[in-house]
Order: structure tokens, then C-alpha cells, then sequence
């Protein structure tokens, strides 16, 4: 008896988080829209956003269904070793900005248009495989070395960095 109501106030709460993403409160999400997300929707697309030292690293990130995603991967190692899947017929954008941010991680796009964005450091996106999905596939390079890339036959447009 006493799992049963541990499960319903985990469920609660997590009706409440989406509830919540929805709100107008300043928080970062856009009025009247239902957001899935922790960090909130804005632009109509969910945040998610691993801030810090391998905040996130070693660890699989599916992106809501339903909605675009945008990863921020802003930390050294921040998403390191990851497995990023996009959402079904919806944008994705990552961004890897710090050393190895994104290293050593797999991107994987779907059906919606994704960007890859590999910031200033060199390593930001160092041993980082992309694989395109049918939609447009973007990956820029500011100074970063480029992740590997497969897929490009398949998607609706592959623009690579230079």
C-alpha cells in the first residue's frame, strides 16, 4: 500500500512539472504552451541546459517528444560520452561550447532539421559522432575540430564545417 502512494506522489509531481512549464512566470517558458521540460520552453522549443563539469556526461538524453530541443552542453566534459537522441519531425539544435563538451558523445538526428554547433574551443567537439537523420543537417565550427559525421546521403541537406 504504502508504494502505491509513493507512486502517486511521484506522479503528481511530475504532472505538476509539465503543468508548470506552461506558466507565464518569468521563468524562461513561453506562455500557454505545455513544455515537457526542466529548463523550460522558450521560442516554443525545449531547454535543456548541463552547466558545469561533466553535469552530464556518460549519461542518455532522449528530447521530448512533440516539441524542438535544444541541448546546451556549456562546462568542460558538460556532455561528454552522452547518447543525444532528437525528437521525431522536430528541430534539434546542440551546443557544445567548453573543451570536450561534447566529446566523445553521439548525436543522433531524426526526421526534424538539426544543428550541431562546435563552439571556439578546439576540442569542444573532439571524437563526437553525428549521425544525420531525413531532415537538414548542420554542423559549424567556430575553432573546434569537427565531430565525425555519417548520414549525409540521407538527409534532406547536409551543410559540414569547413
Amino acid at each position: 500500500m504504502r508504494s502505491v502512494s509513493v507512486l502517486n506522489s511521484i506522479l503528481l509531481a511530475f504532472a505538476f512539472s509539465i503543468a508548470a512549464c506552461g506558466s507565464s512566470s518569468g521563468d524562461g517558458n513561453d506562455a500557454g504552451v505545455e513544455c515537457p521540460c526542466e529548463g523550460g520552453c522558450n521560442g516554443g522549443a525545449c531547454n535543456i541546459v548541463c552547466e558545469g563539469e561533466d553535469v552530464c556526461a556518460d549519461q542518455t538524453f532522449n528530447c521530448p517528444p512533440g516539441v524542438p530541443c535544444t541541448l546546451v552542453c556549456d562546462g568542460i566534459d558538460a556532455c561528454d560520452d552522452m547518447l543525444i537522441r532528437c525528437p521525431e519531425d522536430f528541430d534539434c539544435n546542440v551546443q557544445c561550447d567548453q573543451k570536450d563538451s561534447c566529446g566523445d558523445s553521439e548525436i543522433q538526428c531524426s526526421s526534424g532539421d538539426c544543428l550541431i554547433e562546435c563552439g571556439a574551443d578546439p576540442a569542444a567537439c573532439t571524437g563526437a559522432l553525428v549521425t544525420c537523420g531525413s531532415g537538414a543537417c548542420t554542423v559549424t565550427c567556430d575553432e573546434s575540430e569537427p565531430p565525425e559525421v555519417q548520414g549525409c546521403e540521407t538527409a534532406a541537406s547536409c551543410t559540414l564545417c569547413s
